[in-house]
């Protein structure tokens, strides 16, 4: 793993991330644009509160989706008191496809759920 990746992995690791999400496509995507679709998304994101943190990569099998880590602001948090009402706010701002969110549980390891988003290095973003 290259310098780059394990930099984003130890700054991951330096936020506490609240959730594990996986953003698919309904159609066929280059994973140029998947990329594309995935930076304006976070930054979708990051309009509505600028503490969100989201670390993604994409995955090829068996269909190209995306798997990340993401952190909420405390205002964010707040709004949400069920996993139900925070994935109808993010698929709201995903129109791409299926969003599934599910809450890290603590005795989970962050540097696993890391390593497994770097499967594919290259599209490793933060």
């Amino acid at each position: 793993m290259d310098r780059e990746v394990e930099s984003l992995i130890t700054e991951a690791l330096g936020v506490r991330h609240g959730y594990w999400i996986r953003l698919g496509w309904r159609n066929p995507i280059s994973e140029d644009m998947a990329q594309v679709h995935i930076d304006r998304y976070r930054q979708a994101l990051r309009r509505d509160s600028s503490g969100v943190g989201l670390m993604t990569g994409l995955h090829r099998d068996p269909m190209l989706h995306a798997h990340g880590l993401l952190k909420l602001s405390r205002r964010l948090h707040v709004r949400f008191l069920t996993i139900t009402e925070l994935q109808t706010f993010l698929s709201r701002r995903w129109t791409h496809g299926e969003v599934w969110v599910r809450a890290v549980e603590r005795t989970e390891r962050p540097r696993g759920a890391a390593h497994y988003l770097a499967r594919h290095p290259e599209t490793l973003s933060w």
